[in-house]
């Protein structure tokens, strides 16, 4: 493939990304979506898990429909899902339709549309710069972080409050973006069928040349010489899959690569089946699923931090203008509310693409210099998300929840980027979808418990409006009207500050700490067992794995 072909792909299935990360802008309409609705704090958690749990569950069956059909299938189905889904939850929000299993279906419909795209993507990506994953891989995920950003920026310039505008501009402009990117993924997609045609073509004709090998036409010499080869690769040194140095080692470099067998250059593939029964493989499950669970907690319910910290009944009274009638109120209320919570979800978003970015050049760059394991840098996200969970304790600003939004962010991300590498590094490229789908699911459990406990502990907070602050502030009619229309459309406010969540945060902590421990536990395992993944893609101890897909041609 020609570099410009690449560098025109990458930035296609780059680009695409930005539809992939929508689900992160719940938090930033979910307060005015379960207002409108009717919804409860834990009702609206509920419908952010359901959107997760669309992205886990259906991981490792999109994977699996990748790996077997390629990418234009899951680009397609993807990008109409994703579109479908926000343009009916748009029709709900207008029609005040208060269904919680349907917000939640709509949720669950985006996860699994953002699912198929970013699957097919990842995979594209690191197809195309193989001997590069970590920096192809970043990019793709980095644009799936800056989603957010992009979104928020344009929904707070031109729909500031108005959230049913909002939705449908995420629906008709993820709809565009799709129409311009998923072609050229398809067309890429396309050739490679042609190519793996016509490499069965090839080796039919291979086959018949051995047949003919093997006919009485031939001499002895060159069943000897057939025989030879084919000890080779059935001798016990070569029972098990070959690495790519040790094909290096044992034919010199200066070797066409076309006159060795073709069983030594392929580069070995990881079954599933073999990973699952290594402690390793455990323990890289529960660091990943715990990191997702304590980011996406966050990233789901800082709508709901920000609206504890600045939407009391004093804070939302403060800024009260009855001058157009009482009716007008809860409008000016969400667009100071909705303006804040944007704010800390652009702030996630760039952070997390600075961190998805750093990881990937990083990485490989560090990787290959010092030759040291991909997994110590899982104590990166591991320690930041400690330290913001100490903080979620303690800060009672805007200001410092932004700090919090800004280090949890990058940490999310880097875990996130860091990861799929990892996946690739054990299980190589030929079936990543999958494996990368079965790894998604760690974060199941993790994010359904920790956002019911954030939902729950909210909850125990809420109250209704306290208009006994405008007294003396607004005359009679006004106030008496007030308190009639709060009758009609209850406004259900905290007024407690960061003890909304306290308690949220301090199992948390816990958590967080306990995770630490379990990166410690990886790493010295590795170490003793001589790197739980080596460089060049052995795992640790165990000779007879090999993993690396370095030895993947290019296309």
């Amino acid at each position: 493939m020609k570099a410009i072909t690449r560098v025109f792909l990458m930035v296609a299935v780059t680009v695409i990304n930005i539809n992939c990360g929508t689900l992160y802008l719940y938090s930033a309409y979910s307060p005015q979506l379960a207002q409108r609705l009717g919804y409860t704090t834990r009702n609206a958690s509920n419908i952010a898990t359901a959107g997760q749990q669309g992205v886990l569950f259906s991981a490792p069956l999109v994977g699996l429909i990748i790996d077997k059909y390629g990418y234009t299938p899951a680009m397609i189905l993807g990008s109409i899902m994703s579109f479908s889904a926000y343009f009916l939850l748009k029709i709900q929000f207008d029609h005040e339709t208060s269904s919680v299993w349907r917000s939640s279906m709509y949720l669950c419909s985006v996860g699994i549309g953002s699912t198929f795209v970013n699957s097919a993507t990842l995979k594209c990506s690191m197809s195309i710069f193989p001997n590069m994953k970590g920096l192809a891989s970043s990019l793709p995920l980095a644009m799936y972080g800056a989603s957010a950003t992009f979104f928020s920026l344009v929904g707070a310039t031109f729909f500031p409050g108005d959230t049913s505008a909002f939705l449908g501009f995420i629906a008709w402009a993820g709809l565009v973006i799709s129409s311009l990117c998923v072609p050229i993924v398809c067309y890429y997609d396309f050739s490679l069928m042609k190519g793996k045609d016509k490499k069965l073509e090839e080796q039919d004709d291979e086959d018949e040349v051995n047949d003919q090998l093997l006919s009485p036409r031939f001499s002895s010499h060159d069943i000897e010489l057939s025989h030879f080869q084919s000890d080779i690769v059935a001798s016990p040194r070569h029972s098990r899959p070959i690495s790519p140095f040790e094909v290096e080692m044992n034919h010199p470099s200066n070797t066409p690569k076309w006159t060795l067998p073709s069983k030594l250059v392929k580069s070995p593939e990881m079954e599933i089946r073999q990973l699952v029964r290594r402690p390793e493989f455990w323990m890289l499950f529960a660091v990943l699923g715990f990191l997702a669970g304590l980011g996406q907690m966050y990233i789901y319910s800082c709508g709901y931090m920000v609206k504890a910290l600045t939407g009391g009944s004093e804070d939302i009274l403060s800024v009260a203008d009855f001058s157009n009638g009482v009716d007008k109120f809860p409008l000016r209320v969400e667009k100071y509310l909705q303006t804040q919570q944007q704010l800390q979800v652009s702030v996630i978003s760039i952070s997390s693409t600075l961190g998805r970015l750093s990881s990937g050049v990083v990485g490989d760059l560090t990787i290959k210099k010092f030759k040291i394991q991909r997994t110590w840098f899982l104590f990166v996200p591991a320690i930041i998300l400690f330290a913001t969970q100490i903080m979620g304790l303690i800060v009672s600003s805007l200001k410092g929840l932004l700090a919090i939004s800004m280090l949890l962010g990058f940490g999310y991300g880097f875990t996130y980027s860091t990861y799929p590498a990892i996946v690739c590094d054990l299980y190589g490229l030929k079936n990543f979808s999958m494996n990368w789908g079965v790894f998604m699911l760690s974060a199941m459990l993790p994010n359904m418990l920790l956002n019911h406990l954030f939902g729950s502990v909210y909850d125990k907070h809420i109250k209704p409006l306290n208009v006994e602050y405008l007294k003396g502030r607004i005359d009679d009619k006004t106030m008496l009207e007030l308190v009639e229309f709060l009758k009609k459309k209850p406004m259900k406010v905290c007024d407690d500050k960061v003890d909304c969540y306290r308690e949220a945060f301090d199992w948390t902590t816990v958590i967080s700490f306990v995770i630490i421990q379990l990166v410690v536990y990886i790493n010295i395992r590795g170490k003793k067992m001589g790197g739980l993944i080596k460089v060049g893609g052995r795992l640790g101890g165990n000779s007879r794995d090999s993993s690396s897909v370095d030895g993947e041609g290019e296309t």
